[in-house]
């Protein structure tokens, strides 16, 4: 649990960043500081630690209320949030619950709630088919400058989202057999590299989470969509 010491050290590194939020982690019973990857610094407090540590911590600006998001993140991890108010000077610490976050209406953390979890929660739930884990370079946002520089890698024709997910069991089809429950890869106008995933529900529906909104099921122009590549898994044929 949280000691004076601990405290001490969460307060002193949080109060050098007094416009932002910040943060760390603590293992071991030892605060780790740890850098803000979050574009929007002042509400969200999004880093990267390699393990599972005993906690997560991160300022607010305000009160130290869990958010929403804060409550998800905390639950979809399984890790306690440790909360420290800059204006208040106080803590608060909530544990994950149990719990299954629903298809639509998540909120965008890159890494944690984003299109690949949808994906893989919707297979895992309707299907009973586990796609693993995924840390590759096309997931994570705060790196997509060197992604945007390096032209071997912002092409369409990069193929290492899709070979992750040939991997897992899938294999490409025709755009013309598609059909519900199957996947599509997408890219976009800024990442040409095929970066992004969403399941196709029929009806031109795609159940999808786009980069910094919430998931949504969408009528979407299938011809039009950014479309690289449909997949289906070989359980489903």
């Amino acid at each position: 649990m949280l000691d004076l010491k601990l405290k001490s050290a969460i307060k002193d590194y949080c109060a050098t960043f007094p416009k932002e939020e910040s943060g760390g982690v603590i293992d071991k019973g030892v605060f780790l500081p740890l850098p803000n990857f979050a574009e929007n610094k002042r509400q969200f407090y999004q880093t990267e630690y390699n393990g599972v540590p005993e906690f997560i911590v991160h300022s607010h600006l305000k009160d130290s209320a869990a958010s929403d998001v804060d409550i998800m993140v905390c639950n979809k991890l399984g890790v306690p949030f440790v909360i420290y108010s800059l204006l208040n000077d106080d803590f608060n610490v909530i544990y994950p619950q149990t719990g299954e976050l629903p298809y639509v209406g998540r909120p965008y953390i890159c890494g944690i709630i984003d299109c690949l979890e949808l994906v893989r929660d919707y297979y895992s739930r309707e299907l009973n088919i586990l796609i693993p884990e995924y840390d590759g370079k096309f997931r994570f946002f705060h790196r997509q400058k060197r992604i945007l520089l390096d032209p071997n890698l912002n092409s369409r024709n990069n193929r290492v989202f899709i070979e992750f997910f040939e991997r897992s069991g899938f294999a490409e089809i025709p755009l013309s057999s598609i059909r519900k429950n199957d996947l599509v890869i997408v890219n976009s106008d800024l990442i040409l590299a095929p970066h992004g995933c969403g399941v196709y529900l029929g009806n031109n529906k795609i159940l999808e989470h786009q980069y910094n909104q919430k998931s949504s099921i969408n009528l979407v122009d299938l011809s039009n969509h950014h479309i690289i590549s449909v997949l289906r898994h070989n359980l489903c044929n």
